[in-house]
Parts: C-alpha cells; structure tokens; sequence
C-alpha cells in the first residue's frame, strides 16, 4: 500500500485535478490511501472492481480503473500515460462521452473522422498512423472492459460477451517515406573535420576522437542516438549488443545488435 501511494496521488493530480494529498492529510483512523477518492470504489467492495459497470463512461473509467491500477501494474511510462490520456480527450470531443453500454458504430465513426480532421504536425491533418495509434489506445480499453479470454486475460467482464465490445476501426498503415541521410562522401566529411570539435570536454580523450568514434560506431551498427547512449558494458558481449527494451527506441523487447570489426575496434579503444 505504501508502495502505491505515490503513484495514486500523481494520477489524483493529473487525471482529477485535485491537489496531492500526504499521509498527514488522511483522517484519523484511515491510511492515505483510503483517503483518496480515486481508489474508494475499488476498495468499498474489498479490492474488487467495485462500481465499475458499462453505465460509466469511457473517460470515466480511464479515470477510475485504467490510468490509476491498470496502467500503473503495467508499469507505464510517463509519455505512454500522456498519449492515452490525451486519446481519451479527443474521444469525449468527437463522441461526446457516452456510456460503455451505448458506443455504437457511429461513435466510432464520429471518432475516426474527427481525428482525420486535426491538424498534424508535419502535414495539414493527422497522418493514418497517428489516427491508429488513438484508435488503438481506446480500443485496449473498451477489450479490457470484455470478459477474460486467451487474449484479454485481465478482462473484466464488463461486457457480458466479446460480441458485445464495441470496434474502433482503424485506418491502414502508412509506411513512412525513407527520410534523406547522410551520403557516404558527406559521412567522411564529418569525421575528417571532427577535429575542430570543442564539446564535448572533459573526456580521457579529445572532442574530436570522441566524435570520429561516435561517427564510425553509429554507421557501423545503426544504432540510434538514444541507444548509442543508453548502451553499457553490461550490454556489451565482443561480436554482438543485447539493448533491453527500455533503452531501444522503439518496441518491446531486447534488440541484439551483430557488430563487425569497426564497431569493435570502437568499442575495445
């Protein structure tokens, strides 16, 4: 219980508006946590799902179950817990709301093209991309709300039958166009004038060398900047990189990276 405290006042002032609360603010006779409205209707009924029922509302039970227990048993990131939060605002704005129980086709659809209607922030509107990955976020809540099964293990069975979990279509995947890069005659160019280079400092070895390193390693493993950085010694096994997921860019699990001679050499000096 104690352990959860931070994370129950964090998504009390983020998701509720209210100010954080402390142990020393709780009445007497009651932990911290029982203070807290967030918690009070999974509590009230011994821990179980309490009033959570298809006559809330999505945005309501994002408040109540999803972003407080749900995502916060999953671990979540902060930028994960932004991006759904903010999926569920543009669900209440297109859709306005309605209960679990009466989603229908045309909240869906209502929800869809109003999303392809928002500006985007490389083009005039949203990319099909960004409009899947919102679509995506409510449906993961409106499958939790579904009885358990081989795929929603953690349902709740708010939904009397799977049939009965509403669908948000999603549009297809557009494949991102390749974005332009380095030459191989411009690469070149880069490590053979790194020696003007004054940052980084206080290195066992000169801001040139450094990049000239940085420079070969990342050519010869395709490594981003932020898996560059995040690597260690503990990831590092002579041919080959193991990154664990939370320092890969992108997805979910560990990325093992083959490394040829260069990107040794780099690595040994």
């Amino acid at each position: 219980r104690s352990t959860l405290f931070p994370y129950t006042t964090l998504f009390r002032s983020l998701f509720m508006g209210e100010p954080q609360c402390t142990p020393q603010d709780a009445p007497d006779g009651h932990d911290a946590i029982s203070s807290l409205r967030l918690w009070e209707p999974l509590s009230a009924h011994g821990g179980g799902h309490g009033e959570l029922s298809v006559d809330m509302t999505l945005a309501e039970f994002h408040h109540a179950y999803y972003a407080p227990v749900y995502l916060v048993m999953r671990d979540a990131r902060p930028r994960n817990l932004e991006e759904i939060a903010q999926s569920v605002l543009y669900w209440v704005r297109f859709t306005g709301d309605p209960p679990l129980g009466a989603i229908t086709v045309y909240h869906a659809r209502d929800f869809v093209v109003g999303l392809k209607q928002l500006a985007g922030r490389k083009s005039a509107t949203l990319g099909n991309n960004t409009v899947r990955k919102h679509c995506g976020a409510i449906q993961a809540m409106l499958d939790l709300c579904g009885p358990p099964d081989r795929s929603h293990r953690e349902g709740l069975g708010l939904y009397d039958s799977a049939s009965d979990v509403p669908f948000v279509p999603r549009p297809a995947k557009e494949q991102p166009i390749s974005e332009s890069s380095f030459t191989f005659d411009e690469l070149l160019r880069l490590v053979e004038h790194a020696g003007a280079a004054q940052l980084p400092a206080h290195l066992p070895c000169s801001a040139g060398e450094y990049l000239r390193r940085f420079y070969v390693w990342t050519f010869n493993t395709g490594l981003r900047i932020g898996g560059t950085m995040g690597a260690t010694w503990r990831h590092y096994h002579g041919d080959h990189l193991v990154l664990p997921a939370r320092t890969v860019a992108k997805g979910r699990r560990a990325l093992r990276i083959e490394l040829n001679a260069p990107a040794q050499l780099v690595a040994e000096r």
